[in-house]
């Protein structure tokens, strides 16, 4: 049915809710599908299937349902996960009322990455800084690429580091090796003052070339038992290095008391 806009579209239910009679969207005379809305004056998604499903707008595009603040509102698969709109193969971030995009939640409350052109991608603030997802206890989480971990940018397009409880939870390429952020110009980029420990899968903590004693200094060995052949790991000028040398014990804790 067309209605003109200020017509009263949906009707109601003993606690002032507007609701769908048959689970389909009523149209205005421009063509446009509306929401209907709660006892509250929040929009919502009519389903099929116990899935939610867009209204079009007047020029037939999809378009986010709101609140009565106008926040956009994702619609929730049967299964209770958000799910993103999509325009030209990439998801559409919805926008919260102060103007900020914000991720889609599966029922979890784990954020989820949209995608653009099968590709995963960070949403950025208002200054332009990217953003990682939450997963529970605030723990967020790298996108991936090609099983590569990816670091997001700040405005400055310097890349940073996820911190959890108060350490750095480094990116791990598809060899399970830690990638060290870099800044705009291909440099290791710290977030703080000093350099700090990356540790790979095995809890080995991994260092970086040092400035102060002008030296690629080694990874922490944390067992004397480790195996003889221990890769050492630096950056030079923006480049990750990896090499493999021949150390017995003694030459490791040396190595450990020296540099440690």
């Amino acid at each position: 049915m067309k209605l003109d806009k200020n017509q009263k579209v949906y009707p109601t239910d003993n606690n002032n809710s507007e609701y769908y009679p048959d689970n389909t969207y009523a149209t205005l005379s421009n063509g446009k599908e509306i929401y209907a809305k709660d006892e509250n004056g929040n929009e919502y998604y009519a389903n099929k299937n116990m899935d939610d499903f867009f209204a079009k707008n007047a020029n037939g595009v999809f378009y986010y349902a709101k609140t009565k603040l106008n926040k956009q509102i994702y619609p929730r698969t049967k299964y209770r996960d958000e799910f993103y709109l999509q325009l030209q193969n990439q998801d559409i971030l919805a926008i919260k009322e102060e103007g900020n995009t914000y991720y889609a939640n599966d029922k979890n409350k784990i954020e989820i990455l949209p995608k653009k052109l099968g590709k995963e991608y960070y949403l950025k603030d208002n200054n332009g800084n990217e953003i990682y997802p939450q997963m529970s206890y605030n723990e967020r989480y790298y996108k991936v690429d090609d099983s590569n971990q990816i670091y997001a940018k700040d405005s400055k397009m310097n890349e940073y580091v996820i911190v959890f409880e108060n350490n750095p939870m480094y990116a791990l390429n598809s060899k399970q090796e830690i990638v060290y952020p870099i800044d705009s110009n291909s440099f290791y980029h710290k977030t703080d003052k000093k350099e700090i420990y990356g540790k790979d899968k095995n809890e080995i903590e991994q260092y970086i070339f040092n400035k102060t004693l002008n030296k690629q200094i080694y990874e922490k060995i944390m067992e004397m038992n480790m195996p003889l052949k221990t890769k050492i790991y630096f950056i030079t000028h923006g480049k990750r290095i990896t090499k493999t040398k021949e150390l017995n014990n003694v030459q490791k804790e040396q190595m450990v008391q020296r540099y440690f």
